[in-house]
């Protein structure tokens, strides 16, 4: 039951950083599915033990996991950047038993691999139109 936690954080140019939002996800949870109202397109695992069942153990191979981080209305100002955090374990707020061994976790990016981010984004001073359900 591995835990992976992401956390998105605004960075300044001095090196401080501070927390936007963040999202976890077990690995046996991560099989996606189809929500049973609207949800805007964002990824839903519904926490079903025959789905769990079907989805292949963690350590076998590459696996997808998707999150949708809470929103979060700050503005980035010029010199700042975004860090995204991956990890195993948040002891604040995600309950993580000790595993031995510990699991390895293994990021893939740069040309033709999965890892996104995709982030909405707004120039400043324009009006956004709020989401009405339809």
């Amino acid at each position: 039951m591995t835990a992976v936690v992401a956390l998105l954080e605004k960075v300044y140019p001095d090196g401080r950083s501070v927390y936007v939002t963040d999202a976890s996800l077990r690995a046996s949870h991560r099989a996606l599915t189809t929500p049973p109202y609207d949800n805007i397109g964002l990824p839903y695992h519904a926490i079903d033990k025959t789905l769990m069942d079907a989805t292949a153990k963690f350590n076998e191979g590459i696996a997808t996991l998707s999150f949708a981080l809470p929103s979060a209305g700050i503005v980035f100002e010029k010199g700042t950047r975004l860090r995204l955090a991956i990890t195993g374990a948040d002891k604040d707020n995600v309950v993580q038993r000790e595993l031995n061994p510990p699991p390895t976790v293994t990021l893939y990016s740069g040309k033709g691999k999965l890892s996104k981010l995709s982030l909405p984004m707004v120039k400043s001073g324009t009006a956004l139109k709020r989401y009405s359900g339809t």
